[in-house]
Protein backbone atom coordinates (compact mmCIF):
# COMPACT_ATOMS: atom_id res chain seq x y z
CA UNK A 1 0.00 0.00 0.00
CA UNK A 2 1.61 3.27 -1.12
CA UNK A 3 2.19 6.21 1.18
CA UNK A 4 0.29 8.45 -1.23
CA UNK A 5 -2.74 6.19 -1.00
CA UNK A 6 -2.61 6.18 2.79
CA UNK A 7 -2.37 9.97 2.86
CA UNK A 8 -5.45 10.33 0.66
CA UNK A 9 -7.39 7.83 2.77
CA UNK A 10 -6.35 9.54 5.99
CA UNK A 11 -7.47 12.94 4.75
CA UNK A 12 -10.78 11.51 3.56
CA UNK A 13 -11.32 9.78 6.89
CA UNK A 14 -10.76 12.86 9.00
CA UNK A 15 -12.80 15.05 6.72
CA UNK A 16 -15.57 12.50 6.92
CA UNK A 17 -15.39 12.91 10.66
CA UNK A 18 -15.84 16.59 10.19
CA UNK A 19 -18.67 16.22 7.75
CA UNK A 20 -20.61 14.55 10.39
CA UNK A 21 -19.75 17.30 12.75
CA UNK A 22 -18.40 19.96 10.50
CA UNK A 23 -17.62 22.32 13.28
CA UNK A 24 -15.99 19.51 15.23
CA UNK A 25 -18.36 20.26 18.05
CA UNK A 26 -19.54 16.87 19.27
CA UNK A 27 -17.39 14.94 21.73
CA UNK A 28 -15.96 11.72 20.31
CA UNK A 29 -16.61 9.96 23.62
CA UNK A 30 -20.34 10.62 23.72
CA UNK A 31 -22.50 7.49 24.15
CA UNK A 32 -24.32 5.95 21.21
CA UNK A 33 -27.59 7.72 20.56
CA UNK A 34 -26.50 10.93 22.30
CA UNK A 35 -27.33 14.17 20.55
CA UNK A 36 -24.37 15.38 18.47
CA UNK A 37 -24.55 18.81 20.08
CA UNK A 38 -25.97 17.76 23.42
CA UNK A 39 -22.72 18.32 25.32
CA UNK A 40 -21.54 21.34 23.36
CA UNK A 41 -22.64 23.99 25.86
CA UNK A 42 -21.26 22.20 28.92
CA UNK A 43 -17.98 21.44 27.13
CA UNK A 44 -17.58 25.04 26.01
CA UNK A 45 -18.46 26.36 29.46
CA UNK A 46 -15.90 24.08 31.09
CA UNK A 47 -13.17 25.07 28.66
CA UNK A 48 -13.93 28.76 28.27
CA UNK A 49 -15.14 29.77 31.74
CA UNK A 50 -18.24 31.68 30.65
CA UNK A 51 -19.82 34.39 32.70
CA UNK A 52 -23.49 33.78 33.43
CA UNK A 53 -24.51 36.38 30.84
CA UNK A 54 -22.20 34.97 28.18
CA UNK A 55 -23.37 31.41 28.78
CA UNK A 56 -26.99 32.48 28.32
CA UNK A 57 -26.13 34.11 24.98
CA UNK A 58 -24.19 31.06 23.81
CA UNK A 59 -27.04 28.77 24.88
CA UNK A 60 -29.50 30.69 22.69
CA UNK A 61 -27.32 30.07 19.63
CA UNK A 62 -26.66 26.41 20.45
CA UNK A 63 -30.36 25.77 21.01
CA UNK A 64 -31.08 27.27 17.59
CA UNK A 65 -28.34 25.10 16.06
CA UNK A 66 -29.84 21.98 17.62
CA UNK A 67 -33.31 22.75 16.25
CA UNK A 68 -32.13 23.57 12.73
CA UNK A 69 -29.79 20.58 12.43
CA UNK A 70 -32.35 18.18 13.89
CA UNK A 71 -34.93 19.30 11.36
CA UNK A 72 -32.50 19.08 8.47
CA UNK A 73 -30.99 15.74 9.47
CA UNK A 74 -34.34 14.08 10.11
CA UNK A 75 -35.72 15.31 6.79
CA UNK A 76 -32.60 14.18 4.90
CA UNK A 77 -32.62 10.70 6.43
CA UNK A 78 -36.35 10.31 5.81
CA UNK A 79 -35.94 11.40 2.19
CA UNK A 80 -33.03 9.01 1.70
CA UNK A 81 -34.92 6.13 3.30
CA UNK A 82 -37.93 6.71 1.05
CA UNK A 83 -35.72 6.89 -2.04
CA UNK A 84 -33.93 3.67 -1.10
CA UNK A 85 -37.23 1.87 -0.45
CA UNK A 86 -38.43 2.94 -3.90
CA UNK A 87 -35.35 1.66 -5.74
CA UNK A 88 -36.09 -0.93 -8.43
CA UNK A 89 -35.14 -4.47 -7.50
CA UNK A 90 -33.92 -5.36 -10.98
CA UNK A 91 -30.47 -4.61 -12.34
CA UNK A 92 -29.61 -2.65 -15.44
CA UNK A 93 -28.97 0.93 -16.46
CA UNK A 94 -32.20 2.32 -15.03
CA UNK A 95 -31.60 0.74 -11.63
CA UNK A 96 -27.98 1.91 -11.60
CA UNK A 97 -29.08 5.43 -12.47
CA UNK A 98 -31.64 5.41 -9.64
CA UNK A 99 -29.02 4.26 -7.13
CA UNK A 100 -26.60 6.92 -8.33
CA UNK A 101 -29.28 9.56 -7.83
CA UNK A 102 -29.68 8.49 -4.20
CA UNK A 103 -25.91 8.71 -3.74
CA UNK A 104 -25.80 12.17 -5.33
CA UNK A 105 -28.68 13.36 -3.13
CA UNK A 106 -26.91 12.07 -0.02
CA UNK A 107 -23.71 13.87 -0.98
CA UNK A 108 -25.60 17.12 -1.51
CA UNK A 109 -27.43 16.69 1.80
CA UNK A 110 -24.11 16.15 3.57
CA UNK A 111 -22.63 19.27 1.98
CA UNK A 112 -25.72 21.32 2.84
CA UNK A 113 -25.67 19.97 6.39
CA UNK A 114 -22.05 20.94 6.85
CA UNK A 115 -22.78 24.48 5.73
CA UNK A 116 -25.75 24.64 8.08
CA UNK A 117 -23.58 23.58 11.01
CA UNK A 118 -20.76 25.93 10.04
CA UNK A 119 -23.14 28.88 9.84
CA UNK A 120 -24.75 27.93 13.15
CA UNK A 121 -21.38 27.62 14.86
CA UNK A 122 -20.35 31.00 13.43
CA UNK A 123 -23.20 32.52 15.45
CA UNK A 124 -21.99 30.67 18.54
CA UNK A 125 -18.45 31.91 17.98
CA UNK A 126 -19.71 35.48 17.65
CA UNK A 127 -20.45 35.35 21.39
CA UNK A 128 -16.83 34.44 22.25
CA UNK A 129 -13.84 36.67 22.81
CA UNK A 130 -10.90 36.20 20.39
CA UNK A 131 -8.93 34.42 23.13
CA UNK A 132 -11.85 32.06 23.83
CA UNK A 133 -12.27 31.29 20.14
CA UNK A 134 -8.59 30.40 19.79
CA UNK A 135 -8.72 28.26 22.93
CA UNK A 136 -11.79 26.40 21.64
CA UNK A 137 -10.34 25.77 18.19
CA UNK A 138 -7.16 24.40 19.76
CA UNK A 139 -9.13 22.15 22.10
CA UNK A 140 -11.46 20.90 19.37
CA UNK A 141 -8.72 20.20 16.83
CA UNK A 142 -6.76 18.27 19.47
CA UNK A 143 -9.88 16.28 20.32
CA UNK A 144 -10.69 15.56 16.69
CA UNK A 145 -7.20 14.34 15.83
CA UNK A 146 -6.32 12.72 19.16
CA UNK A 147 -7.96 9.37 18.46
CA UNK A 148 -5.88 9.21 15.28
CA UNK A 149 -2.43 10.21 16.48
CA UNK A 150 -3.00 8.44 19.81
CA UNK A 151 -3.32 5.25 17.78
CA UNK A 152 0.32 5.76 16.77
CA UNK A 153 3.23 5.10 19.13
CA UNK A 154 4.59 8.62 18.78
CA UNK A 155 7.79 9.86 20.35
CA UNK A 156 7.95 12.89 22.63
CA UNK A 157 9.52 14.84 19.77
CA UNK A 158 6.69 13.87 17.42
CA UNK A 159 4.06 14.84 19.97
CA UNK A 160 5.71 18.22 20.35
CA UNK A 161 5.67 18.70 16.58
CA UNK A 162 2.00 17.68 16.39
CA UNK A 163 1.09 20.07 19.20
CA UNK A 164 2.90 22.92 17.42
CA UNK A 165 1.15 22.10 14.13
CA UNK A 166 -2.24 22.03 15.85
CA UNK A 167 -1.58 25.33 17.62
CA UNK A 168 -0.70 27.00 14.31
CA UNK A 169 -3.76 25.55 12.58
CA UNK A 170 -6.08 26.58 15.41
CA UNK A 171 -5.11 30.19 14.75
CA UNK A 172 -6.08 29.76 11.08
CA UNK A 173 -9.36 28.10 12.05
CA UNK A 174 -10.19 30.95 14.42
CA UNK A 175 -9.86 33.34 11.49
CA UNK A 176 -11.78 31.20 8.98
CA UNK A 177 -14.96 32.87 7.76
CA UNK A 178 -16.00 30.16 5.28
CA UNK A 179 -16.30 26.39 5.41
CA UNK A 180 -13.80 26.15 2.55
CA UNK A 181 -11.22 28.10 4.54
CA UNK A 182 -11.83 25.87 7.56
CA UNK A 183 -11.41 22.74 5.44
CA UNK A 184 -8.23 24.11 3.91
CA UNK A 185 -6.73 24.82 7.33
CA UNK A 186 -7.63 21.36 8.62
CA UNK A 187 -6.26 19.74 5.47
CA UNK A 188 -3.02 21.65 5.95
CA UNK A 189 -2.36 20.23 9.42
CA UNK A 190 -3.25 16.70 8.28
CA UNK A 191 -0.78 16.97 5.40
CA UNK A 192 1.90 18.25 7.75
CA UNK A 193 1.41 15.39 10.21
CA UNK A 194 1.44 12.77 7.46
CA UNK A 195 4.16 14.24 5.24
CA UNK A 196 6.55 15.77 7.76
CA UNK A 197 6.05 14.18 11.18
CA UNK A 198 5.06 10.52 10.78
CA UNK A 199 7.17 7.95 8.93
CA UNK A 200 5.56 5.53 6.48
CA UNK A 201 4.96 2.76 9.03
CA UNK A 202 3.02 5.14 11.32
CA UNK A 203 0.83 6.64 8.60
CA UNK A 204 -1.29 3.50 8.30
CA UNK A 205 -1.90 3.47 12.06
CA UNK A 206 -2.96 7.12 11.93
CA UNK A 207 -5.44 6.26 9.18
CA UNK A 208 -7.01 3.48 11.25
CA UNK A 209 -7.48 5.63 14.33
CA UNK A 210 -10.65 7.46 15.27
CA UNK A 211 -14.31 6.58 15.80
CA UNK A 212 -16.41 5.21 12.92
CA UNK A 213 -18.84 7.58 11.19
CA UNK A 214 -22.60 7.24 11.31
CA UNK A 215 -23.93 6.40 7.86
CA UNK A 216 -27.02 6.92 5.78
CA UNK A 217 -29.02 3.72 5.18
CA UNK A 218 -27.17 1.27 2.92
CA UNK A 219 -28.13 1.46 -0.74
CA UNK A 220 -29.01 -1.98 -2.16
CA UNK A 221 -26.79 -3.01 -5.05
CA UNK A 222 -24.00 -0.62 -4.08
CA UNK A 223 -21.67 -3.24 -2.64
CA UNK A 224 -22.76 -2.53 0.92
CA UNK A 225 -21.40 0.99 0.87
CA UNK A 226 -23.70 3.94 1.47
CA UNK A 227 -23.51 6.96 -0.75
CA UNK A 228 -21.74 9.13 1.77
CA UNK A 229 -21.08 9.44 5.46
CA UNK A 230 -22.96 11.86 7.66
CA UNK A 231 -22.55 11.63 11.39
CA UNK A 232 -24.33 14.65 12.52
CA UNK A 233 -21.38 15.78 11.57
CA UNK A 234 -19.16 14.46 8.92
CA UNK A 235 -18.45 15.18 5.34
CA UNK A 236 -17.27 13.47 2.17
CA UNK A 237 -17.74 15.87 -0.61
CA UNK A 238 -13.98 15.98 -0.97
CA UNK A 239 -12.33 19.38 -1.00
CA UNK A 240 -9.78 19.97 -3.79
CA UNK A 241 -7.34 21.32 -1.20
CA UNK A 242 -7.10 17.95 0.53
CA UNK A 243 -3.96 15.87 -0.04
Amino acid sequence: MSRRFLIVVAAFLIFSLAAAIPARSAPSSQPAGAHPFGSLLSNMAAQLKFSKEQQEKVKVQIDALIVSTDEFRNAAIEKSSRAIAALPSETGDAAAKARQQVIDDQKKATADYRNLVFNGMTKVYAELTPAQRLHWETYELNRTLFSHYNNVDTTAAQRTQITQAIDATAADLAKATTLAASDQATGKVIKKILNEILPDEQVGLFVRGGPPPILFPTIPGSGGAPGTTTRAATRPVRDPNLP
